[in-house]
């Protein structure tokens, strides 16, 4: 935390050294001897090297912040759980309105809601798991598929928001195929992982 905060400050004095620096025009008498960079050229290059530290250091602060933070809690493990949870919670949206014909809208908006709350949310802010564990091609594809059915998930709510259930219900059966081949291949990964 402290390393994200000092490379933090060590990116904006650099900015500010470096903003300085190039702000300044040469004098005329120097112009005149055919120099055409200010006498502050120095100060610029310290700023933007100091920026540059900065900079990286600010990235490399956060990224382990980020590592140790929801890594340590939540693990490749639990993201292929949100997965499966996720599917559950999804055909048990369907079967519900498959039992209940005239289900309210606002009903199902809610429902809809707490899956997007429950599932995604979490899935989503500890994308970066997927993409230390697995690589960025295999965890890529994971994100992708995940999202086609985020996707479709919220084109429910927005079907049945703007009065289309069939619609609705078009989209619930997409999500729920995406998620029945996104939790297989997740149920495969646990029993390896």
């Amino acid at each position: 935390m402290w390393l994200t905060r000092i490379c933090f400050a060590l990116f904006v004095l650099g900015l500010m050294l470096a903003v300085t620096g190039a702000a300044k025009v040469p004098s005329p008498d120097l112009v005149w001897a055919g120099q055409t960079w200010p006498d502050t050229v120095p100060l610029f290059a310290a700023g933007l090297a100091l920026c540059v530290v900065g900079l990286v250091g600010w990235r490399v602060g956060l990224r382990h912040e980020d590592a140790t933070g929801a890594l340590s809690s939540l693990g490749p493990e639990g993201m292929m759980q949100i997965i499966i949870d996720c599917r559950r919670a999804t055909e048990q949206l369907r079967d519900e309105i498959d039992r209940r014909q005239n289900m309210v809208p606002e009903l199902i908006r809610d429902k809809v809601d707490s899956i997007s709350v429950t599932y995604f949310e979490p899935f989503v802010e500890n994308r970066f798991i997927l993409i230390e564990h697995y690589g960025m091609r295999h965890g890529a594809e994971l994100l992708l598929q995940f999202a086609l059915t985020e996707r479709y998930i919220n084109r429910v709510w927005s079907a049945t928001a703007d009065g289309c259930p069939e619609e609705a219900r078009a989209s619930l059966e997409t999500a729920v195929a995406a998620l029945k081949d996104l939790s297989t291949r997740a149920e495969t990964e646990l029993q390896t992982l």
